[in-house]
């Protein structure tokens, strides 16, 4: 993976009379580079970009020999050549003197001289002269010239091939002319034939000498490979082999890695091919055409291929394009070896205007492939590049972190769980930046590894190696220099257990060995464990403690690891484990891409070179091999050799192979998913990817560990899939790929500018794909249901599951309803019944028909049924938010009556559930509905859906009966952690219970007093006959809420839909409105508020009766009855107060919220749950562990008592005396202080909507639930607010006469579960009865009504009363008429910190006193 990053860097061609470069090459090491212009050449060094030396050719030699045409390097950076455009060649003698130039001098003054080692130029800077030595003219254009190690091969216009050495001296007897050479299919016995075609030459050429020969192309656009068995390629033993179906190639190139051969094509395409090892013929590998996710428009544009370039370690492909006309566009794309597309430097020009950019001509890449020089119109771009440190070091393990290496500095990706955290989760990187004092004398960066977690990265340039801590964030660098630079690392580097490894080459001794610093000590020779080697080690490989090497003998070795102590530091023990030789396998040491360590044979009894090492993976050229040694007989010897089983050929055209390692604790539950853990995950470029998975036959016993006869590899089967992405990482546990794209930006300043400023910017952005889906499709293909139900058993807890299960009936849908052929054995059928197996059918059903064009619902629909069949078990199951999706469905697809009817069904339903959001969904529907439309037909092309022919018509059952379905597939077999299958039917009785669900929504809705007393918009739309339909649903479901006394769940009812709720309530405050049951109707708004019963002592009772029977009301009756139309005072509310006891904490008294929706039948459980749980707390404060309260401030989620051993009063907690309460207005708030804010209040949201609700009330004049509002808020001061004479006289008639009655039944109630609602129901019956002379309608009320205290004998603590106003209300905008515009009906749902069933406490407003143990009041 290869990717820019950055802005491209823009070099001046000083001395050049056009900025039009011809040609850009690096020398063999890339530390040189020449830049050929029409009149000069130019040589820059690669690292610091610097300008050496450059020579203009006169006018005089230009009209001579013509201009510079292509430029090419000697092997040992000798000598340039240079073609020209009038038949000559301009060899020059290049000279590298180690003097040293751009020698920078100190000034004299003192301030201005470098301070910081960064300053000063550590890098080699030879100075270099050219000097023209031959000058070679030819009896034809040179078309081509390639640069062998003493000489030219030189390609002439009319045909010739020549061989001329650098000294200028032609090889007569080795030219020949292409007409001469026989040309055949392989190198076989195929008949060759010759060119005949007048005017056909070579027009480009490569050697080769690990392919064996040059690839040519030829004038008339066909491609050939040029062999010869005489290494000198003798013109009378030449053989070239047509390169199959290619007719239109214009350039090449050669990897010698992988053996491929590539083809730049005149249409744009990239062809590679490989040598069949059979016949020698060339094999087409694979052909891919450039691709433009942004702007596929300005493919219009591409032209022929110009000029293509390997990497020299053959891991990417560059190549750049010509434009089509007169057009200007910057081509350029890097591949990788198989042909799978990394960058395109279009996706950036769609950013910018077509037309004024550059085209390029040339590339080739830098050191290492971290700089991608380009040579355009407008002169040299070097785009910085990043690559996979698994270029080098390809790796295995199971990893979560992408980690990429630049030339100077690593980037590690965050773990994928602190990416969800992150703001910008894909775009953000850990940049670590190698300290300037290594890479002053060892840039670039060549090697690089990490450790789990990560917590260490090391790294490794030209010479020595360092490694950072990313807890401490500090490098740790060789103390010695001449340590670090006589060591040279050449196969690599990697971490094991606290050490570093390094695969290098010691200079001073000449000799290759293993070397093990441990990572807690200095980088120091002398804490090293080393280990030498035989030949030069060029990879190597951790697998847990074994490491494994592959030298230059194409040998490979298996060692083991162990630690020990030597003196004062740990060491490194070092055990050769095996020995293998691979010298027939490998065509040459250079071929081979990785050798891997891993265990693919879960057969207990079979051959191992090691413990838990059975297999080795060799990689040559592309071709995964599987090595795996012989069972060894019991008689045999441990000294023996062992023989190695046949080699076999796992996969071809392979990059990078990943086998989920782990560690033993994670080993250990590899059971839950052993298809994809032990699987083998191939990359294959542009094939795709591979997966060699593990067919395991069941789950019986340990599946790991069973013993049996047959080979594994008969277990295993390869499926192939598709990625939209180039995959960096395999999360073979979370079925995940991930992967980096580079993300170009252009500011819009520069989108229309000249500028070669104006380049654009590239981020490095991480994606991932999720790949589950196609495995399941490739195994149901194969009839292998059983198996892929497993896996999808085991996957259910991943997030996406759903998703999955989308996308894999999506893309088998558009697949075969598209087709313009009949399917003879169609996947779809398969596909839907395996989805039936999940709870998730209808939801993905639902989902993929939204996401599909309405064309393709009859293929699907005749195979899951018809959407009103799916819509109505989603109604009978309770998938509402499913069955909103399939109405959408129908409206497509029926008659608008229909989809009224399907509407209304649903909205009762939802109205039923509390599903508030979904029945506004609906009601919004049903409005848009136009009744002229009712009779119209559907939307949907009148299709019949029909059953295809070949599949049998699918009926959906009942989830206790069985299915014999698709038995051919699944067979009798229930998939691992698979749910029970989402069959569709009815409950035992037949019948559907609807769920009463309480609303916990803190609710903050659109209730709009104002706007529900117009009456007038109301009336327009009963004039719609949907609207009056819709408007009696509504209404009904109201009168049941009320009815069910569910005051909450009917505010959300009304904040959501929009229901005009003080209207409706004042036309039913003589009907529904009524309360029937009044102490019924009370512990219900407990239940529901979540709000705390107040608690008192039966003494402390009679005392408040004899207060209050002494308070004068008159003041308070006056103010009540000239304030009825004022506004609510809205002073601040001080902070609610808790009393702290020395009793432990136990759960709410209140009845629990009903979470599931189960409606009970009756509220007999609220009297019960209420009368146990007061009688425990009053048996509680009657025991003599109550100690003295202290008051602490009580947040809004803090309700609860805490316990206390120690606790003692608060010095800031306020007391109040009985003589202090005056007889004035301030009597209400005394007793609201101690009935009120002393004893525990509920949620502060609770409180808001109850305020919310009790203006409500009022506005409409229902009093009875305006009482009760306010005896559960404990408001006595909006109690007689709320009721007064003024009040009376809007309510019915029989009003007051209902409150006395309520009170007598509230203070029956009162007197056998709550106590401590005693006092407000005194105060309650006394306001109601001094506010009797006021109302002149109501009926008498006699001082025998009135309520009188009870005596008791029981003996109560002491108590001593809380402050606390009560007085605050709800704030909000106030409409015309003085009612709020905006509720607390909150249509979000609850915080997630609130759960349902929260501890509310209980407490009293007493207080015991440890002098006494008397109780006083006040």
């Amino acid at each position: 993976m290869f990717l820019p990053v950055g802005s491209a860097v823009r070099l001046r061609l000083p001395g050049t009379s056009s900025s039009n470069v011809v040609a850009i090459v690096g020398n063999r090491d890339r530390t040189f580079f020449a830049v050929l212009t029409a009149d000069s050449l130019l040589i820059f060094q690669a690292n610091p970009q610097l300008l050496l030396c450059f020579i203009r050719r006169s006018d005089e030699d230009i009209e001579e020999k013509g201009d510079n045409i292509e430029v090419f390097w000697r092997h040992d950076t000798s000598g340039i050549c240079v073609s020209t455009s009038k038949k000559c060649l301009l060899v020059y003698r290049v000279d590298v003197d180690k003097q040293q130039c751009f020698n920078l001098r100190e000034p004299r003054d003192v301030q201005l001289r470098r301070t910081s080692q960064e300053l000063f130029i550590k890098e080699n800077r030879p100075k270099v002269t050219i000097v023209l030595a031959v000058v070679v003219r030819l009896s034809s254009l040179a078309v081509c010239v390639v640069a062998l190690r003493e000489e030219l091969f030189v390609c002439l216009q009319d045909g010739w091939l020549h061989r001329i050495r650098w000294n200028g001296t032609v090889e007569d007897g080795f030219s020949v002319h292409v007409s001469r050479v026989p040309f055949s299919i392989d190198q076989l016995q195929s008949r060759a034939d010759f060119v005949s075609a007048e005017g056909c030459h070579v027009l480009d050429a490569v050697y080769s000498p690990l392919i064996g020969g040059f690839s040519v192309v030829l004038s008339d656009g066909r491609a050939a490979l040029l062999t010869s068995p005489n290494p000198k390629f003798h013109p009378s033993e030449l053989l070239a082999v047509w390169a199959g179906n290619m007719t239109d190639a214009s350039c090449t190139a050669t990897n010698h890695k992988f053996r491929l051969i590539t083809f730049g094509c005149r249409n744009g395409d990239v062809a590679a091919y490989h040598l069949d090892e059979t016949t020698g013929a060339l094999v087409q590998a694979y052909r891919v055409a450039l691709r433009v996710k942004d702007s596929p428009e300005l493919l219009a544009s591409v032209g022929s291929v110009a000029q293509l370039q390997w990497f020299a370690q053959g891991t990417a492909l560059a190549a750049v394009w010509s434009a089509k006309g007169d057009k200007k566009l910057p081509i350029a794309a890097v591949f990788t070896a198989f042909g799978a597309q990394m960058w395109c430097s279009l996706e950036a020009a769609s950013q910018r205007e077509v037309g004024q950019t550059e085209t390029y001509t040339s590339v080739d890449w830098g050191p290492e492939g971290y700089h991608l020089w380009l040579g355009s119109d407008r002169g040299v771009s070097i785009f910085p590049f990043v690559r996979f440190i698994g270029m080098n070091s390809p790796a295995m393990e199971h990893i979560d972190h992408v980690v990429m290496m630049g030339s100077n500095q690593i980037y590690v990706s965050p773990s994928r769980k602190l990416e969800q955290a992150a703001s910008a989760p894909h775009g953000a990187w850990n940049m670590i930046q190698v300290p300037h004092d290594y890479l002053a004398a060892n840039w670039p960066l060549r090697y690089c590894a990490v450790d789990a977690g990560p917590k260490t990265v090391l790294v490794a340039g030209s010479r020595g190696l360092a490694h950072f801590n990313l807890a401490s964030n500090k490098w740790r660098l060789f103390g010695n220099e001449s340590q670090e630079r006589e060591m040279y690392v050449t196969g690599g580097v990697c971490l094991w257990r606290g050490f570093a490894v390094a695969a290098c080459y010691d200079v001073d001794k000449e000799k290759d060995d293993l070397r093990f610093y441990p990572l807690s000590r200095q980088l120091d020779n002398q804490y090293c464990t080393r280990w030498f080697a035989e030949a030069q080690i060029l990879m190597m490989n951790l697998r847990g403690d074994y490491l494994v090497t592959f030298d230059l003998d194409t040998r490979i070795y298996v060692y083991h690891l162990t630690k020990s102590v030597n003196k004062d530091f740990e060491a490194v023990d070092v055990t050769r484990c095996a020995e293998i030789r691979t010298s027939d396998l490998v065509p040459h040491p250079a071929c081979t891409v990785s050798v891997q360590l891993t265990s693919l044979n879960h057969d207990s009894a079979a051959a191992t070179f090691c413990p838990g090492v059975d297999t080795i993976l060799v990689n040559v050229a592309g071709r995964l091999i599987m090595l795996s040694p012989q069972r060894q007989s019991d008689s045999s010897s441990d000294d023996e050799p062992f023989q190695l089983n046949q080699p076999m050929l796992v996969a071809s055209y392979v990059e990078q192979v990943w086998h989920d390692l782990g560690s033993p604790a994670v080993d250990a539950t590899n059971n839950n998913k052993p298809h994809l853990t032990q699987a083998l995950w191939i990359q294959s470029g542009s094939r795709g990817m591979k997966v060699w998975m593990p067919l395991f036959p069941g789950r019986r016993g340990s599946m790991l560990h069973q013993d049996s006869s047959r080979s594994f590899i008969s277990k295993r089967i390869m499926l192939p899939f598709e990625l939209s992405m180039h995959p960096l990482v395999v999360c073979s546990r979370d079925c995940l790929a991930l992967g980096v794209e580079s993300v170009p930006y252009v500011p819009s300043t520069l989108r229309h500018s000249t500028s070669t400023t104006s380049d654009p910017s590239y981020n490095l952005h991480r994606n991932s794909e999720v790949f589950l889906h196609h495995i399941l499709r490739q195994l149901l293909k194969r009839n292998l249901g059983l198996y892929a139900l497993e896996i999808a058993g085991t996957c259910r807890h991943l997030p996406y599951f759903g998703h999955v299960l989308e996308l894999l009936l999506h893309q088998v849908l558009e697949e075969e309803a598209t087709s313009s052929e009949p399917i003879p054995d169609p996947l779809l059928p398969r596909i839907v019944a395996f989805i039936q197996e999940f709870p998730e059918f209808l939801q993905t059903v639902a989902h993929c028909a939204r996401k599909t064009e309405l064309a393709l619902w009859p293929s699907l629909f005749a195979v899951t049924n018809h959407p009103r069949e799916l819509f109505e078990v989603c109604i009978r199951d309770g998938q509402l938010e499913t069955a909103g999706s399939f109405l959408i469905v129908l409206q497509n697809m029926e008659s608008s009556s229909a989809s009224r009817e399907h509407a209304t069904i649903l909205l009762e339903a939802s109205l039923r559930d509390r599903k508030w959001t979904i029945a506004r969904d609906i009601t919004r529907f049903l409005k848009a509905i136009d009744p002229n439309d009712i009779d119209s037909p559907p939307r949907t092309p009148a299709n019949p859906i029909k059953q295809p022919a070949t599949a049998a018509k699918r009926t959906l059952v009942s989830p206790k009966s069985t299915d014999e379905a698709d038995a051919f597939v699944f067979g009798s077999y229930g998939a691992h952690g698979a749910a029970p299958k989402p069959r569709i039917g009815s409950n035992a009785n037949g019948t559907d219970q609807a769920g009463r669900k309480d609303s916990s929504s803190v609710m903050r809705g659109k209730l709009s007093k104002s706007a529900s007393i117009d009456s007038g918009s109301h009336g327009k739309q009963d004039e719609n006959p949907i609207h009056r339909y819709l408007n009696s649903i509504l209404n009904s479901h109201a009168i049941d809420l009320l009815g069910d006394y569910s005051l909450r769940d009917l505010g959300s009812f009304a904040a959501h839909l929009d229901f005009h709720l003080v209207l409706w309530l004042s036309r039913e405050r003589r009907r529904a409105a009524r309360v029937d049951d009044f102490p019924s109707a009370l512990m219900r708004l407990h239940t529901e508020f979540r709000w705390p019963y107040p608690l008192l002592s039966h003494t402390l009772v009679d005392q408040l009766s004899r207060r209050i029977s002494q308070m004068n009301l008159a003041a308070s009756v006056t103010a009540t009855n000239s304030e009825t139309a004022s506004t609510i005072g809205s002073e601040p509310q001080p902070p609610p107060l808790t009393v702290i006891t020395r009793r432990s904490s136990f759960d709410s008294g209140l009845p629990p919220s009903n979470s599931n929706g189960d409606k009970p039948n009756s509220l007999s459980f609220a009297e019960q749950d209420t009368r146990r749980l007061l009688m425990k707390q009053q048996a509680d404060l009657r025991s003599p562990r109550v100690s003295e309260a202290h008051l602490m401030p009580l947040g809004e989620d803090n309700i609860g008592v805490e316990s206390s051993e120690e606790s003692h009063r608060s010095p800031s907690s306020p007391s109040w005396d009985a003589d202090t309460i005056s007889t004035t207005e301030s009597d209400w708030e005394g007793l609201e202080r101690l009935c009120g804010e002393a004893a525990a209040r509920g949620p502060q949201r609770s409180e808001m909507e109850l305020r919310f609700l009790q203006q409500i009330m009022v506005e409409a004049a229902c009093l009875e639930w305006a009482m009760l509002v306010s005896l559960i808020l404990r408001d006595l001061v909006g109690l007689a607010r709320a009721i007064n004479a003024s009040s009376l006289a809007q309510a019915p008639e029989d009003t007051l006469d209902r409150l006395k009655e309520a009170v007598k039944k509230l203070d029956l109630w009162a007197d056998q579960n709550c106590l401590g609602y005693k006092p407000l129901i005194i105060a309650v019956d006394r306001h109601l009865t001094t506010i009797r002379p006021s109302a002149a309608a109501s009926p008498s009320i006699t001082d025998d009504d009135r309520l009188t205290p009870r005596p008791t004998s029981a003996t109560p603590p002491e108590s001593r009363p809380h402050g606390g106003s009560s007085n605050s209300r709800y704030k909000g905008s106030k409409s015309e008429n003085g009612g709020l515009l905006m509720g607390p009906f909150d249509m979000t749902p609850p915080a997630a910190g609130s759960p349902d069933g929260i501890h509310v406490d209980i407490v009293s407003p007493v207080t015991p006193n440890q002098d006494d143990r008397q109780c006083s009041l006040m």
